[in-house]
């Protein structure tokens, strides 16, 4: 008799669990629907809100082209922001920058001028220089009033990337130091030569991305010797 108790008390409880079960089930389900939902919401919401960057060259050139990528993979860090190509010119930009080579300008110099478009709602921002070298200058001229700071060790990235920064913003820079750059001792364990090769290429484009423009290698005499190849040019 206790053991049949013991039995029916038992499957009465299974089936009570049971029962529960089936009725918290549906309320799980709900839940991971909704924080699907929300999460999806969220993505589409911030995807909405990106403002767009289109970057414009008046011409082909290499150094503007590594100066299209700076401006890329700096952009692109600051999660409201994305970067689109000129074969997407056709989708509305918020900001439109232009790389302009400006021969009349004085050498060395180079300017950044953002100015509000309120027709079409988007802001100009047009970096020249006589030179693209001077151009690349005026990039990071720009792109450090966002907030960006370069150094030796590579570029600080700010929390936030601030375009709003830039809006009626004008400077034109005529250095004090046309040549600007360091000297590397060669040849020594300390000095660039010592370093890998991916290392040494990024040390170099730090010195570009604090608008240096000159480099010097110094050795010893029987080290090595620097000799000029016929047809080559020096910029």
């Amino acid at each position: 008799m206790n053991l049949s108790k013991s039995l029916i008390g038992s499957s009465g409880e299974f089936e009570w669990k049971q029962s529960k079960w089936f009725m918290t089930f549906p309320v799980f389900i709900i839940a991971i629907v909704m924080s699907c939902i929300i999460v999806f919401t969220g993505i589409v919401c911030r995807l909405a809100r990106q403002e767009k960057v289109l970057v414009l060259v008046d011409r082909e050139d290499p150094v503007l082209s590594f100066a299209i990528e700076e401006l890329t993979s700096m952009l692109n860090k600051e999660r409201d922001l994305t970067v689109i190509n000129r074969s997407e010119s056709d989708t509305k930009a918020d900001w439109k920058i232009h790389l302009i080579v400006d021969e009349a300008m004085m050498p060395y110099s180079f300017s950044v001028k953002c100015v509000v478009n309120k027709e079409n709602n988007w802001t100009d921002i047009q970096l020249k220089g006589p030179d693209p070298t001077c151009v690349l200058h005026a990039v990071y001229t720009m792109l450090e009033r966002t907030g960006i700071c370069f150094d030796f060790i590579g570029p600080i990235m700010p929390k936030k990337i601030k375009m709003e920064n830039l809006v009626g913003f004008s400077t034109l820079i005529q250095p004090a130091v046309n040549q600007r750059g360091i000297r590397l001792h060669i040849n020594f364990a300390m000095d660039i030569s010592s370093y890998p090769l991916d290392e040494a290429k990024e040390y170099v484009r730090n010195l570009s991305r604090m608008r240096m423009n000159y480099l010097t290698l110094h050795s010893y005499p029987g080290q090595w010797y620097a000799f000029k190849l016929k047809f080559a040019a020096t910029h």
